[in-house]
C-alpha cells in the first residue's frame, strides 16, 4: 500500500473536520492567547 502524500493527509483531515460541521478560521493571536483558545475549545467540545 502506497503511503499518503502530505496533500492527501491534509485533504482527508479537512474532510473529517467538515463532516463534523467545522470550518477553518484564521485568528491573529499571541502565543498566550493561542493556548487559551485551544484550552477553551477543548473544554467546549468535551461538554457535549
Amino acid at each position: 500500500m502506497k503511503a499518503k502524500t502530505n496533500t492527501e493527509r491534509q485533504k482527508a483531515n479537512d474532510d473529517r473536520q467538515r463532516a463534523l460541521g467545522r470550518t477553518q478560521r484564521k485568528v491573529w493571536a499571541t502565543p498566550e492567547e493561542h493556548e487559551e483558545i485551544k484550552a477553551f475549545l477543548l473544554k467546549l467540545r468535551n461538554t457535549f
